[in-house]
């Protein structure tokens, strides 16, 4: 920092202290929270090694241990239940489950990996199995099942990672092998993984072995949709594992080649996300898990970063949990599963550290803050002048959340918001929530530049469009003098 700025700040603080330093809450506003751990249900039956994670409608989370030989449900209200555990349905056992699916019955459907089969999990508790190692009982076993999912008449499909196919158990409990080795029978199907059911009743199929998605359509028509070559510009695709499908029927195929992929119905192939993550020194490593959202937001995991991305369909990438968890000594380590409820609640599993976290995306309603554009803030001050008292922030990325920060504030109330950032694009500027207009004066603390102008009644600001000179690197000063709405 130069000088000048370390004189300002200096000068600033000696002007306008009247209330201790508060932290900034998270810079996105979002909140995390560890909804299972390790513990399981608290009453001896453990969770352990969680590698998948499905959501109902009402937000409800189904997580199996793939160590522990069970699965769990998680209500909204934070009640855990264990749902199946290794005797399976008392008769046929229940070991290593790799995949878990919900239909919109409530019915939960478990694939037990090492005892080759699927149970069926009723709302009422019931458990049976639906199929087993002989498959179809024509000849196609199913060996190590890895992906399920089910469709919107209750059809339920599982892959079969070591006999190379996928199955569908029909509601009245036929089953049919949809696809095997041969694949279309040009493009091999090789180590089938996961599965997922479009909105027209396309079943998508990923072959991890192969490097390779295939569409299976109701009448039976197989089509390779994405293979090794990824999206033929030189990104590939290569050990996919996880596939999802949007409500525009839109494909999603993460791999271990760091990446994901959109795939359109027109069968345009788009890289949304690579090993860069958002860009900003967060990188993505072995992609594992895709979920996608009603409104059309995608969620990958990183297995060897420790983390998860949210991709929006304007191509916006931020990381929405990392390493660290929830903050409070709860831990993600090997992000694998994720999955989205329909309020946008997005969960996300932590293989090695046996959890599955919740994150809360939506902003808080009508908090008095502003975002900033092109500039790292490395400082901000939110004073109310009517109410005496001041919140200083340290670090708050690109959101500055006066309320978040603990700034009590009601409306018509006076508040100054003073931000302080190093210049790092074009512009120095934002948008302010829940203000009714106000001033704005800006200053660069490098060349002594100043400038005024006013807020926008939707709170808008730019000091560049004020007319302040800034260039990359000069560090930069804006006050928002602004009426709370």
């Amino acid at each position: 920092m130069s000088n000048t700025g370390r004189m300002f700040e200096r000068s600033l603080a000696s002007l306008l202290t009247v209330g201790a330093l508060t932290l900034a809450a998270s810079a996105n506003g979002q909140t995390i929270t560890e909804v299972i751990d390790a513990s399981g249900d608290g009453a001896g039956n453990g969770l352990d090694r969680p590698r998948v994670i499905a959501v109902d409608g009402d937000g409800n989370v189904y997580v199996p241990g793939q160590n522990s030989d069970n699965a769990f449900r998680v209500t909204p209200a934070g009640v855990i239940s264990e749902l199946i555990d290794a005797s399976g349905d008392g008769t046929n056992a229940f070991e290593a489950p790799e995949a878990v699916a919900v239909d919109g019955e409530g019915n939960v459907y478990a694939a037990g990996r090492d005892t080759n089969n699927v149970f069926r999990i009723t709302p009422g508790g019931v458990i049976t199995q639906i199929i087993d190692g002989n498959g179809d009982g024509l000849g196609n076993p199913l060996t190590t099942p890895r992906g399920i999912a089910a469709d919107a008449d209750g059809n339920v499909y599982v892959s079969g990672q070591t006999s190379n196919n996928v199955f569908e158990i029909a509601t009245d409990g036929t089953i049919t092998e949809i696809i095997d080795e041969s694949g279309d029978g040009t493009n091999d199907f090789l180590g089938a993984d996961g599965v997922a059911v479009g909105p027209s009743g396309n079943v998508y199929a990923v072959g991890s072995g192969s490097n390779n998605v295939f569409e299976i359509t109701p009448a039976g028509v197989v089509t390779e949709i994405i293979d090794d070559s990824g999206d033929g510009a030189g990104n590939g695709l290569t050990s996919p594992r996880a596939v999802a499908v949007s409500a525009s029927g839109n494909v999603y195929v993460v791999g271990f080649s760091d990446n994901a992929f959109e795939i359109t119905p027109a069968g345009a192939i788009t890289e949304i996300i690579d090993g860069s993550g958002d860009g900003a020194g967060n990188t993505l490593r072995d992609t594992q898990g895709v979920a996608v959202s009603a409104d059309g937001n995608v969620y990958v995991t990183g297995f060897a970063s420790d983390n998860a991305f949210e991709i929006t369909p304007a191509g916006v990438i931020t990381e929405i949990i990392d390493a660290s968890g929830d903050g409070q000594g709860n831990d993600l380590e090997t992000g694998y599963g994720v999955g989205v409820a329909d309020d946008g609640t997005v969960f996300v599993a932590g293989r090695n550290t046996n959890n599955v976290f919740s994150i809360d995306l939506a902003p808080p309603a009508e908090v008095l803050s502003t975002s900033v554009e092109g500039a790292f803030v490395f400082r901000a001050i939110c004073i109310n002048q009517t109410d005496p008292q001041q919140v200083s922030i340290a670090s708050p990325g690109n959101l500055v959340d006066c309320e978040g920060a603990g700034l009590q504030v009601e409306s018509g109330q006076q508040v100054r918001i003073i931000v302080i950032g190093r210049i790092n694009g074009a512009v120095f500027a934002g948008d302010a929530d829940r203000v009714l207009g106000g001033s704005l004066s800006c200053r660069n603390l490098t060349t002594g530049g100043t400038a005024v102008g006013a807020l926008g009644l939707d709170g808008a600001w730019d000091c560049a469009a004020a007319g302040l000179a800034i260039a990359p690197g000069n560090l930069a000063l804006a006050i928002l003098t602004v009426q709370v709405e």
